[in-house]
């Protein structure tokens, strides 16, 4: 009976003892050794770091993954030699479960950036006379910047009227750039009433186009004036010429993106294109609002809507994101990343509410506990506005634990969806440069010159 055993791996030879091999007489190693005729030697062509470790396990009851070796390949080939993943050490299997989890997430990834890059691969569902190449020569202009220099300027042409619809937006709201209400706006603003303010409105009139202050002319008192709304927010009209141009771009570009898209089903998924169909449609009620009663231009309830009309439209800057790899990868992230986010929100609610009771029963200085918890929030993120501060020694501790409290938990609870976005972005990164390598040129389509050839 044969008691050692000669094993090749891979061109180094390893001799093992029956004793060693009979530990685990249901492994792969110990069933090809008893096998074996009397001073045959084995040939393996596996990874020797892997056979090493397997060794090792043999020799001290340790399995320890190489830090030459893929975790994936590791367990791969530990089921080839007849063990499983739960021999491996504990100390290991901490960073086999870290590792799982990693590649759950970029597989999760991939499947999310293939959907965002190659649907446009796909048939057409919405429009039957145009497919096949002229749809995805129409569609890539559209959605592509990255696909010839045509689609470039296409996207910079975007952008630019994307950056001119929000600064004018912006424009739009500021003082200095509003226009007086003329004697049209002022009827339509009174409608029947107007004579009876009429002396007041010529009164202001008259001052905006930089007339004196000459009230017993017009028959105006002061106390009449203090209470009359002398000033209203009329928009600048080139500013307005300028936000219809913009919309019509926009337009423009949706109804072609809408016609050229392979599938309507999958565009609607992407929050972006769904903020540009709400974009277009909140300028056109912009629109509609000023043409269909203009009368309701000039009352507060008016500005009210328009004023969150605006605040839409400026979800348009998130076009600027469209075709950015980071920007991908962080909506990812936050939605990969939920549980733990909502996990902190929760810790951080749980402790305002505590840190806001108790600053409230030591200090008189909060009216009530909402206005507390605000305080207490406020002071755990580190934010600290100062409109409400603890005006006693009893509230300045409770202030102390509270902020310390609130470093503490985003601390711990932070690094959770960092480490998560870094992870993808870094591999988000490495798979754009493997792709730009594949544009070059591999060894197969090298071709020897005529001077190489003698």
């Amino acid at each position: 009976m044969t008691e050692r055993f000669t094993v090749n791996v891979s061109g180094r030879k390893f001799e093992i003892s029956r004793h060693l091999l009979e530990k685990f007489p249901e492994s792969t190693l110990t069933k090809m050794c008893f096998a074996a005729e009397e001073n045959e030697e084995i040939f393996l062509e596996r990874p020797l770091s892997a056979f090493e470790a397997i060794l090792e396990f043999y020799q001290t009851g340790d399995l320890h993954v190489p830090e030459s070796r893929c975790y994936n390949g590791f367990t791969e080939e530990i089921k080839f030699w007849g063990f499983c993943e739960s021999d491996i050490s504990t100390c290991c299997q901490r960073k086999l479960a870290s590792f799982r989890s990693g590649q759950r997430d970029l597989n999760e990834y991939e499947k999310y950036e293939m959907t965002y890059t190659n649907y446009s691969t796909r048939e057409s569902s919405c429009c039957g006379f145009m497919s096949g190449k002229w749809r995805s020569v129409a569609w890539n202009l559209l959605d592509n910047c990255s696909y010839n220099i045509f689609a470039k300027v296409l996207y910079v042409v975007s952008i630019l009227v994307v950056l001119t619809s929000t600064i004018t937006t912006i424009l739009l709201t500021h003082v200095i750039f509003d226009e007086h209400l003329n004697l049209e706006g002022w009827k339509l603003y009174f409608g029947d009433t107007y004579k009876d303010h009429k002396h007041i409105v010529e009164f202001i009139t008259q001052l905006h186009n930089g007339g004196t202050k000459n009230y017993s002319a017009f028959n105006v008192t002061k106390e009449e004036l203090d209470e009359f709304p002398t000033e209203f927010r009329v928009k600048n009209v080139p500013l307005t010429l300028i936000s219809y141009c913009c919309t019509a771009f926009f337009t423009i570009e949706l109804i072609l993106r809408l016609v050229f898209c392979p599938s309507l089903k999958l565009f609607f998924k992407f929050a972006l294109n769904i903020i540009d169909v709400l974009a277009v449609i909140v300028a056109y009620v912009d629109i509609c609002l000023n043409q269909i009663s203009q009368k309701e231009e000039y009352s507060s309830n008016y500005f009210d809507l328009i004023q969150l009309l605006q605040v839409l439209r400026m979800l348009r800057l998130f076009r600027l994101t469209r075709n950015i790899t980071g920007a991908r990868v962080l909506v990812f992230a936050v939605k990969n990343s939920v549980k733990e986010l909502f996990f902190m929100f929760i810790l951080l609610s749980i402790n305002a509410v505590l840190f806001a009771t108790l600053v409230y029963c030591f200090d008189d200085n909060f009216d009530n506990l909402s206005y507390a918890i605000w305080w207490a929030f406020i002071t755990m993120t580190t934010v600290g506005y100062g409109d409400v501060v603890p005006s006693n020694t009893g509230g300045r501790v409770v202030g102390v634990v509270c902020a310390s409290t609130g470093i503490v938990l985003i601390a711990l609870t932070i690094p959770l969806f960092v480490n998560n976005f870094l992870a993808i972005y870094t591999f988000a990164q490495s798979k754009e440069l493997v792709e730009k390598d594949k544009m070059k040129i591999h060894p197969q389509d090298y071709r020897p010159t005529e001077k190489e050839n003698g």
